[in-house]
């Protein structure tokens, strides 16, 4: 370890592992303070705002640094539909199915794992916990479970998902294909991410000597 890098460790007592842009921070700061200057009129403070030396004001900047954090996930999702849309797989010999975990689709969880863990390291959450969020995710992992545990059930809901498929959705949003990440199997995984997120309970069992 070089000595500016064992200076950092010793300041701060750990690498600084923190990659997010500070610019970022900054600006997306002043484009708030001048939206709020702006919203406040006959303060002195409103002649410096960037309105007055252009065309474009705070709440153009402020989208698009919003934009900027919001892109990744956007492309992550494109990019899974394209795959399971348009059948997209690495080659694999001598498999001509190409691999098994498809990078293009299975990247979706991974990038989504990436934003909520960028998120954590600023002290944040990805998404805020809301009571209709959780009670929506609560009923989609039900409805799995009712899926994969009742047969009456789960013969249903594969007999509407077939219906919608006939009717020419794409395969991997009616399905459960693991190779593309078939949607049921994507929200599945996000529903119970987000739900194990939102409950305390769950943070003070893992907390208990039995879970450490």
């Amino acid at each position: 370890m070089s000595a500016p890098e064992a200076s950092i460790v010793a300041t701060t007592g750990s690498p600084n592992v923190s990659r997010r842009d500070a610019r970022l921070d900054f600006f997306r700061g002043l484009a708030l303070l001048a939206i709020f200057i702006k919203h406040v009129p006959g303060t002195p403070y409103e002649e410096w705002t960037s309105r007055n030396f252009g065309f474009s004001d705070a709440a153009e900047a402020f989208f698009v640094m919003s934009g900027i954090a919001a892109a990744l996930a956007v492309g992550s999702a494109l990019l899974w539909f394209l795959a399971g849309l348009q059948r997209l797989n690495f080659p694999h010999y001598p498999n001509p199915d190409g691999w098994f975990f498809n990078p293009y689709a299975w990247q979706a969880v991974f990038v989504t794992g990436l934003l909520i863990g960028t998120a954590l390291t600023r002290g944040e959450r990805l998404l805020p916990i809301r009571r209709n969020w959780i009670a929506l995710c609560a009923a989609l992992l039900l409805l799995s479970l009712m899926w994969r545990q009742l047969p009456g059930v789960g013969a249903w809901c594969n007999s509407v998902m077939w219906q919608l498929g006939k009717l020419g959705l794409p395969f991997h949003t009616v399905g459960h294909n693991k190779t593309f990440l078939a949607l049921p199997r994507l929200l599945h995984v996000l529903a119970l991410t987000y739900l194990l997120s939102a409950l305390p309970g769950v943070r003070r069992l893992a907390e208990t000597r039995a879970c450490s």
